[in-house]
């Protein structure tokens, strides 16, 4: 037995008694929840797929606001939201995206082997819950023993006894960063710059990995580019770009307009914007504030997208 594997064997002993107790079978892919993103959605197929859910990247390119953008979605849709989190949590932030911190489960330790433990008493207490148990970030999480490998066998062990565990319309999101440069191969897998043999095997566990970018920076927006990179429910390889504002996090009325132009939902008279036939604004950014202030107006032109989707 190489010394590999006994890192991962060590990392086996907190799942004896669930295993003792009853063998979970393998879930089915399904769909979870939706990122709250039209576009994202859109190039999903969907909503979130069940399972496990990487979004990678490097520094800055919204890993963290997708995810919290995700956690508001769902606990708007009465979901359950656990988060792991080993990184410094911007709560205004959170606040401002729309994150109830009140019906938000915190998990938190002094090592990954605490998080994780209560992660996993946390999908064993809710297994008839609609629930979204997410990390950020996966990548900050140390286990006690930090020899080379100990990260990878403990997420991976993790990972391979808590998703058969997951309910029919449950998931968990892991944030993990990119903290060298990215290779142009998408299936390498970065750990502080190191390239472990049992990631590879990580990697396979997960129904859909996403890497993040950061596209047109302007003074006071930019955009995430999504890509795609493996999915269970969808084609890869799609790239997204998605309007975010410097402060607040993703512009979602924002995408919900340049999506509807694009899938002709919304058409152009000159720079006038025009749905159902009815004048809205002039220009992009009046008519985002009008979607914004006309809650009514913006449901039904995300039913009509439903539609032509």
């Amino acid at each position: 037995m190489n010394a590999k594997d006994e890192v991962r064997l060590r990392h086996r002993d907190i799942y004896d008694v669930m295993d003792q107790a009853q063998a979970p079978q393998t879930t089915r892919v399904g769909r979870s929840t939706s990122t709250g993103v039209v576009s994202l959605d859109a190039a999903l197929e969907g909503p979130l797929p069940t399972g496990a859910i990487e979004i990678y990247g490097e520094a800055s390119t919204g890993k963290s606001t997708l995810l919290y953008e995700t956690i508001a979605t769902a606990q708007k849709s009465g979901m359950l939201v656990a988060l792991c989190a080993s990184e410094y949590l911007d709560l205004p932030y959170m606040r401002k995206i729309g994150v109830n911190l009140n019906e938000l489960v915190l998990i938190t330790g002094n090592n990954a082997e605490d998080v994780l433990n209560a992660a996993m008493y946390f999908l064993h207490a809710h297994e008839d819950t609609r629930v979204v148990l997410a990390f950020d970030s996966a990548t900050g999480l140390r286990p006690r023993d930090d020899s080379p490998g100990a990260w990878a066998a403990m997420l991976d062990v993790f990972l391979e006894h808590n998703i058969p565990r997951l309910g029919s319309a449950s998931c968990m999101v892991l944030v993990d960063q990119v903290r060298v440069k990215r290779s142009i191969d998408p299936r390498k897998f970065f750990v502080d710059g190191v390239v472990d043999s049992t990631a590879k095997r990580i990697i396979d566990r997960f129904s859909l990995r996403m890497e993040l970018r950061r596209g047109v920076d302007r003074e006071d927006s930019h955009e995430m580019e999504v890509n795609i990179v493996e999915s269970t429910v969808s084609k890869p390889a799609i790239v997204t770009r998605i309007p975010m504002r410097k402060g607040e996090g993703i512009d979602t009325m924002k995408d919900l307009l340049t999506f509807a132009v694009d899938m002709g939902a919304v058409t152009m008279a000159g720079s006038w914007f025009k749905f159902g036939g009815e004048l809205m604004e002039c220009g992009i950014e009046k008519t985002v504030a009008l979607l914004e202030r006309d809650h009514a107006l913006a449901q039904q032109l995300l039913d009509q997208l439903m539609v032509k989707a």
